[in-house]
């Protein structure tokens, strides 16, 4: 005998055994797992002794090192599928402590790796073999020793179900590993039916069935210890059956007596949960008599964790915590149950501690901090399906808690896009159903609604009716949504009301059929309020009366008033019905009266006592609005009277506001700001002197939702790709957002604020474009030396920089966390002055002066005097009818505003006659009236000629449709702008600055040769494409002589090539076609090669469609990179500068997608140009920029030269202008050449 086997044999394995039982009782898991790991290998590997070890493991939570003992002790049994079973296990499937530790391998393999159906595989074979009942003369019939296993398997069931068997002489012994066979199967089935795989209610309904009859067996042959684990998990599946008292109080009977304290003392915790359920006095007097003596029985055995189940049973059924005070004791309760290594109860605690009744407000950091924590205790002890489980409830808190919108969209489209091996399907719905809310939250309704059909597909391949029913009801809610795309009663939205209607409809019927009360209830009350919009909206007659059917069946049972959720619902229904029967004074008593009833309830949320504030104001603001319009004749007490009832309406408004602020998230902030302002314009009708109080005070308040919704957009985080540029956009061009600075710069006009109006207007343009500028911005070096000289300041700058960059690199799961460090550390640099400029410039800095040493030196260097800039922007009303205004701001912050003799809707009709003509039409522009059609649009520029003098220049940002329109183009005082002054176009101020610091960039770097580079590409296979491929090749050769540069000609100029010389080049210019893409600006494109030579086939019709092209598309050139070389684009090629411009005058196209790349100024056309007329412009462009140079040798082009690029285009178009150049003098040919970026640029 070796020395390992002579140690083993004096080792009891019996007493091993029962230590790890006792160590398992207590809760004392360190112990076990220090006792565990100091056996020799060869005892661990034993069955019965991995069977307590891995249940160890389990009860503490500690899934990965139960998986660890079931790994080392034996290879798997079964495969996940019947197909990989190992036929060489065959003899050990009879083997009851073999099939006991594999069924413990599948359950341990749900929570470690989510195998959920190779689970439910394993135990559905081993209930074949094990569990299933058999005929008893059916396993006789044989002599085979595999027969005699039969006969010994079915035996033993029978035993265990109090049935008599026919086993001969033979003792029939049912060993623990027999009873955790069913035990862990049960476990496997009903986790599989709790997560849609099966069908839920006949899983439990079955588990509780046998495991009754398993607990019967182990009472009556007094083995307790067992009958408490199948007794623990029985009345975990009965819920608020009353049968579980009677359950419990007869298991502490037979407990008398034995000296099970342990098992009693959990018992009695059991029984004390019970009875606090019931809400009764005198039981829950008894239940703390059973609790005082349950910590007795913990504190004398030493149990580690049981006072704290006792601690968690008291909070949970506290009558007197608030919400908010219960989230805390909880999460000191999880502190209490790690300190024990209760990893089970402590990630229960933390994880599932937020509810949507606690305020994200109050609670954040500590809400922030639990999730995270969570998330890294779960990574710890390996628990996929737990990982899962919170990953969902971290994202589910991230959705609302708006700043945090963007966090949990990226989190989840990572997640969907690389999501785990295994996924249970219930999370998986339910990550659907996350992203469903999530871009609802964002007003994209037709992306909310897909997801919202995924997840029902999803839950409708599952078993269980109520998450069906659930995400039958998000279906609808879905669709309803959709409505608001279109106006109120139109039949857009009618058709979407229609549909969400017919669908609940189905599912309320199948609720009541099924039973699920609450579901019916939700539906209904939802449904009221959906006919009640149809009864408001569409005319419809009988809306109203299925309304109120619909509301008095959700009252079936009466809804009490523990639902503080449902009441708010109910309480907005009834106020809707009273205010459409024109009852207000009613309606405004229900709504004070919902008031009070949130205030009074601790589990109202939060967010609903603000809704119903802010119901209070709308009730109120209605009645006046209503008396208004139907009353024509009022006297004096009453003009009073209703003048104090809207002043009251403004208070019951800012109270909402303030208390949506409390949440410290929720998007209505936005909405509900904006409509006090609705407010406060009507009770500037009343009195302009208290309405201008009144303004003052809600400007502040303005600022602080802009703070807001600069947070909100900060969500949304810029990760360097077309597609987060994009997500951007939707965000800054919501309708709420850009009604916020409407609101701004409509307030600052009415106080004669012009300065303040402008910096309102400039926040809500191109803020998308300015946050992806941002991403890779310059950090001028003024700057960074004065960072680099205090090593706190440059610590903080690294350690947010790194973090940055920890947040784009990690996982979905541990986005949100990682973003919210990233967004800290950003937090902390604001704090100091310097840091906060590098946050300003990142994240778009609205204003530009003298104090910005990028605009100084820019000046200095191109010799224009500071007083020669000017910043000329438009505000368009809301109001079709109503006058544009023009602001001409300066660089000491003076700011002139001019109303323009001109409307949205006269600019509107002038475009549509002007740029939009048929296919093959002469364009209007182009014609001999081509300057006095373009003149019609003159009054844009109205007051130019006071505030603004010849040779300054002039920075347009054109908002909405005025992208469209020529405005150097206009004429001031008679003259042509752009013949008037030095013109550049830029979407913001911010991108402007963007601009200058690269340019400035250049301006400090030594003076060295770069490249200049002609590219000429124009593969056309027609005899008239080649004729123009040859004079467009003639005119660059010629310009490539007045500005030495290497020439790039036809099949040469490919998207490799391309993408090389924008890298390196500093100049760069292309002539040839560009693709302006209506339907998906993404796909607008310059029009290159695909290295093809067709300038040499004769049969162009044997070239099939597109031969010889390929395309550089505006996602194409997001993706170079030109932050090192910064060169000058002039792209002479049709709708080059054509842009989509979005909502909050948000620009996409070729044009930023070249400054975006790192282009410092680009010149492009804004519509198809003639290519001659394109010739033309350039010969004379590129003759100007000798005398464009400013310097340090002025006339002379060497490397640093200064080149104004403005002068040099001003001097191109004055020349075309001349009456006497008869091919270019109508706007078409000379207007469409426009430069946007920085106006002069280093050679």
């Amino acid at each position: 005998m070796d020395r390992a086997t002579a140690d083993i044999g004096l080792i009891d394995t019996d007493a091993v055994k029962e230590r790890l039982i006792l160590f398992r009782a207590k809760g004392q898991y360190s112990n076990g797992h220090e006792f565990f790991t100091a056996l020799p290998e060869d005892i661990r590997r034993m069955k019965t002794v991995a069977i307590e070890a891995a249940q160890l493991y389990l009860v503490q939570g500690y899934y990965i090192r139960a998986a660890r003992v079931c790994a080392d002790t034996a290879r798997p049994l079964f495969g996940e599928t019947p197909q990989d079973d190992d036929s060489s296990k065959s003899e050990e499937i009879w083997d009851e402590d073999s099939v006991c530790l594999e069924l413990i391998r599948a359950y341990t393999d749900i929570s470690h790796r989510c195998k959920l159906k190779a689970a439910v595989s394993i135990a559905s074979r081993v209930y074949d073999i094990w569990l299933t009942p058999r005929d008893s003369q059916e396993s006789t019939v044989t002599s085979s020793k595999e027969g005699e296993k039969l006969h010994n398997i079915f035996a033993q069931y029978y035993t265990l179900s109090g049935n008599s068997f026919d086993h001969g002489e033979r003792e029939i012994t049912i060993s623990q590993s027999r009873i955790l066979i069913e035990f862990y199967y049960h476990k496997i089935m009903v986790v599989a039916g709790e997560q849609g795989l099966l069908d839920q209610d006949m899983t439990t309904a079955s588990a509780v069935k046998r495991l009754a009859v398993l607990q019967a067996f182990t009472e009556s042959r007094e083995r307790l210890r067992e009958a408490r684990y199948l007794l623990y998990f029985r009345i975990s599946l009965l819920g608020n059956d009353p049968a579980v008292e009677h359950v419990l109080r007869g298991f502490l009977y037979r407990l008398r007596g034995v000296g099970l304290e342990i098992e009693k003392a959990l018992t009695l915790v059991d029984l004390a949960g019970w009875q606090m359920k019931s809400g009764k006095a005198d039981v829950i007097a008894l239940s703390e008599s059973n609790l005082r003596e349950a910590t007795g029985i913990f504190e004398r055995t030493g149990h580690k964790f049981g006072v704290f189940d006792i601690e968690d049973l008291r909070i949970t059924h506290s009558q007197e915590l608030s919400p908010n005070e219960l989230f805390l004791k909880k999460q000191e309760l999880g502190e209490k149950y790690f300190s024990v290594d209760c990893y089970q109860n402590g990630i229960r605690c933390w994880a599932f501690s937020v509810t949507p009744v606690v305020s994200m407000g109050d609670c954040r950091d500590g809400i922030l901090k639990s999730i995270q924590r969570t998330q890294e205790k779960v990574d710890e002890v390996g628990g996929e399906l737990l990982k899962q489980l919170v990953f969902v409830h971290s994202v589910s808190a991230a959705i609302l808690h708006a700043p945090e919108y963007g966090y949990a969209l990226r989190s989840l489209k990572s997640y969907i896009t690389d999501s785990p091996p295994e996924i249970a399907p219930k999370n998986y719905g339910l990550i659907h159903l996350c992203l469903q809310q999530a871009y609802a939250s964002l007003g994209d309704y037709a992306t909310s609604l897909n997801y919202a059909e995924k997840a029902f597909t999803i839950f409708c391949k599952g078993t269980s009716y109520i998450d069906k029913s659930d995400a039958a009801f998000q279906l609808a809610f879905a669709q309803s949504l959709c409505r608001d795309q279109y106006s109120l009663g139109s039949q857009e939205e009618l058709s979407w009301l229609e549909s969400s209607i017919t669908l609940l409809v189905e599912w309320i019927a199948k609720d009541k059929e099924q039973g699920y009360n609450k579901g019916e209830q939700e539906k209904c009350l939802y449904l009221a309020g959906l006919e009640d919009l149809k009864a408001q909206f569409h005319n419809d007659v009988n809306a109203a009366s299925r309304a109120e059917q619909w509301f008095k069946r959700a009252h079936q049972p009466p809804l009490g008033d523990q639902d503080p959720i449902m009441l708010n619902s109910v309480a907005e229904i009834q106020v809707r019905e009273k205010i459409r029967n024109g009852e207000f004074d009613e309606a405004i008593a229900m709504a004070h009266s919902a008031f009070t009833a949130c205030q009074t309830n601790p589990f109202t949320p939060l967010i609903h006592t603000a809704q119903s504030a802010n119901r209070i104001a709308t009730t109120l603001h209605l009645q006046v609005r209503t008396r208004y319009q139907h009353e024509t004749q009022r006297s004096m007490q009453e003009d009073t009277e209703n003048f104090k009832q809207i002043l009251s309406a403004a208070k019951w408004a800012y109270s909402a506001l303030e208390l949506y602020r409390s949440t410290k998230g929720a998007e209505v902030i936005v909405a509900c700001t904006n409509y006090i302002w609705s407010i406060l314009e009507d009770i500037i009708t009343f009195s302009d002197q208290i309405g201008e109080e009144l303004l003052r005070a809600f400007i502040i308040e303005l600022e602080k939702t802009e703070e807001f919704c600069d947070s909100v957009r900060r969500g949304f985080v810029f990760t360097g790709n077309i597609q987060s540029l994009m997500g951007k956009r939707q965000v800054v061009s919501r309708k709420e957002h850009l009604q916020l600075y409407l609101a701004g710069a409509k307030a600052c006009l009415r106080l004669k604020e012009s300065s303040s109006a402008w910096v309102w207007i400039q926040k809500g343009k191109a803020r998308g474009l300015s946050d992806a500028f941002g991403f890779r911005a310059l950090i001028p070096d003024y700057i960074m030396d004065v960072i680099k000289k205090d090593k706190k300041i440059l610590d903080m700058y690294e350690r947010e920089r790194r973090s940055a960059m920890a947040a784009l690199h990690a996982s979905p799961e541990g986005y949100i966390g990682a973003a919210r460090k990233a967004e800290t550390d950003r937090d902390e640099m604001v704090k100091i002055p310097i840091l906060a400029q590098v946050v300003a410039l990142r994240e778009g800095a609205f204003d530009i002066g003298l104090d910005a040493s990028e605009l100084a030196r820019s000046l200095q260097a191109s010799n224009i005097s500071k007083d020669q800039v000017k910043y000329i922007d438009w505000f368009i009303p809301e109001a079709r009818n109503g006058d544009i205004v023009l602001f001409v701001r300066q660089l000491d912050h003076t700011t002139h505003v001019r109303s323009l003799p001109l409307t949205l809707q006269t600019v509107e009709n002038w475009i549509r006659k002007s740029l939009y003509f048929p296919e093959g039409a002469d364009p209007p522009l182009s014609k001999k009236t081509g300057n006095r059609l373009l003149a019609e649009m003159d009054g844009l520029v109205d007051g130019l000629k006071d505030l603004t003098a010849p040779d300054d220049l002039l920075v347009l940002s054109p908002t909405g449709p005025l992208n469209s329109i020529p405005l150097h183009g206009l004429k001031v005082d008679g003259r042509v702008l752009v013949d008037r002054n030095l013109i550049i176009y830029s979407s913001s101020v911010a991108v402007f600055r963007h601009c200058l610091i690269r340019a400035n960039d250049r301006l400090t770097k030594a003076a060295e040769e770069r490249k200049t580079r002609f590219l000429a590409v124009y593969e056309e296979p027609s005899p008239t494409a080649r004729r123009e491929s040859l004079e467009i090749s003639r005119n660059v050769d010629m310009l490539a002589s007045r500005l030495p540069g290497k020439v790039i000609k036809g099949s040469s100029v490919t998207k490799d090539e391309f993408r090389k010389q924008s890298e390196e080049a500093g100049w760069i210019h292309y002539h040839g076609h560009a693709h302006y893409a209506k339907d998906d600006v993404l796909k607008s494109s310059l029009v290159l090669s695909d290295g093809t030579d067709i300038s040499s086939i004769s049969d162009f019709e044997e070239l099939p469609f597109g031969a010889g092209r390929s395309e550089m598309t505006v996602s194409d050139i997001f993706d170079i990179s030109m932050m090192d070389n910064g060169p000058h684009f002039t792209i002479i090629a049709c709708e080059s500068g054509m842009q989509d411009i979005a909502a909050g005058d948000e620009p996409l196209g070729l044009i930023p997608a070249f400054l975006y790349a790192g282009a410092t100024s680009i010149l492009g056309c804004l519509w198809p140009v003639d290519s001659s007329a394109g010739r033309i412009f350039s010969e004379k462009f590129y003759r100007n920029l000798k005398n464009a140079v400013a310097g340090p040798q002025p006339g002379e082009l060497v490397a640093g030269s200064i080149i104004n690029l403005a002068w040099a285009l001003r001097e191109a178009v004055r020349e075309m202008i001349e009456k006497r150049n008869i091919e270019t003098r109508q706007p078409y040919y000379w207007a469409p050449f426009v430069l946007h970026g920085s106006w002069f640029h280093i050679y």
